[in-house]
């Protein structure tokens, strides 16, 4: 509904806006009577609306739990008290590495020219390897939703398969929710949905979108050796 509710507000705002632009571009444009712009331009709202409505009918039923229970799962892992901060990196790692799209997310990292320059062997191994260091990226990053609790605001379709989920991480102080969208795919797996997440965009910024930016340029301006070397510096 709140994705509606934005759609609907947007519309609204420009509505006499676009008109002048008409108007302006097109003095004709004043002899078609206001009661058939009007009809055109309830029939576009309309078809918006539909087209939202019927993305929502196709959220699965699952995800938004899916999501929910990922985090509370992890910032329970952080929170608990009893475990020593090795242990709890070791399970908050272990469970990023069972909700991430590894395949799908290094080969995106390395971009379209970037494959394309690497052989089948060398892709397999920049995923091994990839997979080891976001799965501590992912891990630092959910470190810092310790002492929060997530609220899903909304899910944005975004294919038959793919979903934004849209999150704000609340602290119990008086302070500003932290902004997170989860991009989730939808896999098939013994007769039931499965989740992914393939990436996670922190007030904006996509965290698979930066480091495409900066394995691309690591990649052609020092090649794969140094790119492999990187990451595994930092995992």
């Amino acid at each position: 509904m709140w994705l509606l509710d934005q759609h609907y507000i947007v519309f609204v705002k420009h509505r006499f806006n676009i008109l002048k632009i008409l108007n302006v571009l097109n003095p004709r444009i004043n002899e078609i009577k206001e009661d058939y712009m009007q009809k055109i331009i309830t029939g576009l709202f309309l078809l918006v609306m539909t087209f939202y409505a019927y993305s929502n009918e196709k959220v699965p039923a699952g995800l938004n739990s899916y999501v929910t229970n990922l985090v509370n799962e992890a910032s329970s892992i952080l929170n608990d008290s009893k475990l020593s901060e090795r242990v709890k990196i070791a399970k908050a790692r272990e469970l990023m590495s069972q909700n991430l799209d590894f395949d799908w997310m290094a080969k995106y990292t390395l971009g379209r020219n970037g494959i394309k320059t690497l052989s089948g062997g060398q892709v397999q191994e920049f995923i091994k390897v990839y997979s080891k260091y976001v799965t501590k990226s992912y891990t630092d990053l959910i470190k810092d939703y310790k002492g929060k609790q997530p609220k899903i605001v909304g899910v944005r379709p975004l294919s038959s398969t793919d979903f934004m989920v849209a999150m704000n991480i609340i602290s119990n102080k008086e302070q500003d929710p932290i902004k997170v969208e989860y991009l989730v795919r939808e896999m098939k797996g013994n007769g039931k949905d499965v989740f992914k997440v393939s990436d996670i965009i922190t007030e904006g910024v996509s965290l698979i979108g930066a480091q495409q930016d900066e394995f691309t340029d690591t990649l052609k301006n020092q090649g794969f050796k140094a790119l492999i070397q990187k990451l595994e510096s930092r995992s």
